[in-house]
C-alpha cells in the first residue's frame, strides 16, 4: 500500500495557513473579477464576449456544485454524529 506524503505538524498548519491565506486574497478579487467579466461580455467582440460568458457560466455551475457538495458533507455528519449517539 503506498505511503501518503501529506505533511504533518507545524508543516501542515503552516501550509494550511499559507492556503488559507491565499484564498482570503483570492476571494477579496471576486467583485473586480466579477466586473471585469461583465465588462467583457459587452466589449465589441463577439469572440471575446462569447468566452465571457461561457466563463461566467462555468463558473456559476461550478459554485452549485461546490454549495451542493458542502450541504452534503453537512447533512453526511450529522447522520455520522447522530449514529455515534445510538
Amino acid at each position: 500500500m503506498p505511503t501518503s506524503r501529506r505533511p504533518t505538524g507545524k508543516h501542515s498548519e503552516a501550509q494550511q495557513q499559507a492556503v488559507a491565506t491565499a484564498v482570503g486574497r483570492l476571494q477579496g478579487l471576486l467583485a473586480k473579477a466579477t466586473d471585469t467579466l461583465d465588462r467583457t461580455m459587452t466589449c465589441g467582440s463577439p469572440a471575446v464576449e462569447a468566452r465571457a460568458a461561457l466563463a461566467v457560466i462555468e463558473q456559476a455551475i461550478k459554485g452549485a456544485e461546490m454549495l451542493d457538495v458542502g450541504q452534503r458533507v453537512e447533512a453526511l455528519e450529522r447522520n455520522a454524529e447522530d449514529a455515534e449517539r445510538l
